[in-house]
């Protein structure tokens, strides 16, 4: 918590305030049967260039986002703001999460940098989720038989260069998780100093 406070003023700190308001999730009612945690926490201060999102889509449909823009401090910040705004718009309107990467392609056309991102779409009537899925981890749907459906990439991450991206379903079923998260998990080590992986997730 101390290198953390440091690091936030050095990146000056009413601009950081600012910049992970603006990057928390707003609170939505949900509807019934759904239940949604989410956590972020900086490795290096108050900015990071990872966020997640829920939004409310046309229809009951639930719009949930994570992702993650290469670099930390405030100008991974900002492009992860931008890309972030994009995407909440696209699905907020009604477009499917393909079509809202395409339109967050818009924030990286001129940059130097990279994000990644994952664009997932729930039914909960019909039970379906449709997912996107831009050079992101892959989340993991765990289903109440055990059985995990891994939400591979649909298409490159997100950058200047051209890309195409298209989207995937699956059904879900009564009791089945999603788990999604950034590399800044997986890159990190247990208690006992070795890597936590994706198979140490699962366990």
């Amino acid at each position: 918590e101390a290198r953390e406070a440091r690091t936030g003023l050095a990146q000056d700190a009413p601009v950081a305030h600012s910049l992970r308001s603006a990057m928390s999730p707003s609170p939505l009612e949900l509807p019934a049967g759904i239940r949604l945690s989410g956590r972020m926490s900086s490795a290096e201060g108050v900015i990071a260039g990872d966020w997640w999102d829920v939004i409310e889509c046309p229809e009951g449909r639930i719009g949930v986002v994570i992702g993650d823009v290469a670099g930390h401090g405030a100008p991974a910040g900002i492009v992860a703001l931008q890309v972030r705004t994009l995407l909440h718009a696209a699905l907020a309107s009604g477009a499917q999460p393909d079509g809202a990467l395409r339109l967050a392609h818009q924030a990286l056309r001129n940059s130097r940098t990279f994000a990644t991102a994952l664009v997932m779409v729930i039914d909960p009537v019909s039970h379906v989720l449709r997912w996107a899925n831009a050079g992101h981890h892959p989340a993991l749907l765990i289903g109440i038989d055990d059985v995990t459906t891994a939400l591979e990439p649909t298409g490159p991450l997100i950058s200047a260069l051209e890309g195409q991206w298209s989207s995937n379903q699956t059904i879900t079923r009564a009791g089945d998780a999603l788990f999604a998260f950034t590399d800044g998990l997986i890159e990190g080590t247990k208690n006992d100093g070795s890597m936590l992986e994706t198979e140490t997730l699962l366990s």
